[in-house]
């Protein structure tokens, strides 16, 4: 199984093709990538236009400022604001600031 995402905040090239037509597109970029014919089996696509956060240059600097402000109000924050995008990395985030909580607690 792979997962693939195209687009991104500036590019909305993809916007304007069938999922037929995406799922083509991706396919030849995935060969090229792998050096081989990719012929997907089953094929999902699921559109999310301006779905996931778009970070501007100086977040991260925004984000170091309100962690540390939050720590020093005895608050962790967590979620795609603050980094990683995608259901996935928002959890893996959740299950860091959770174990330096307890950690921190003991």
């Amino acid at each position: 199984m792979i997962r693939l995402h195209v687009g991104r905040s500036d590019d909305h090239r993809w916007a304007a093709l069938s999922d037929d037509a995406l799922i083509s597109c991706v396919s030849k970029e995935l060969a090229t990538i792998l050096g081989q014919s990719v012929d997907p089996s089953e094929s999902l696509v699921q559109r999310w236009a301006d779905g996931l956060p778009q970070y501007a240059v100086g977040h991260a600097e925004l984000v170091r400022n309100a962690k540390e402000a939050a720590v020093s109000l005895g608050l962790h924050l967590c979620g795609n604001a603050y980094g990683g995008v995608g259901v996935p990395a928002t959890i893996g985030l959740g299950r860091n600031v959770a174990t330096h909580v307890l950690q921190s607690s003991r």
